[in-house]
């Protein structure tokens, strides 16, 4: 793992605390759409980000079990 992506608490060169959001670098930008990460708890239906409690009976079906 290169010294830039770990943080300095482990011996790197990545100024992260546990508490900060993830850096993201452009690929997960580019996946994600954006730049910050959805907050949980979500589910993925269909390929959407959505609330546990948003997703109707019939949906869940479409839940991606892997989450």
């Amino acid at each position: 793992m290169d010294a830039d992506s770990l943080p300095q608490v482990y011996g790197g060169a990545l100024p992260f605390k546990f508490e900060d959001e993830p850096i993201l670098d452009d690929p997960a930008r580019q996946l994600l759409g954006s730049t910050k990460i959805p907050r949980g708890p979500i589910v993925f239906v269909d390929g959407e980000v959505a609330r546990p409690e948003d997703v109707t009976t019939s949906q869940n079906s479409a839940i991606d079990p892997r989450i």
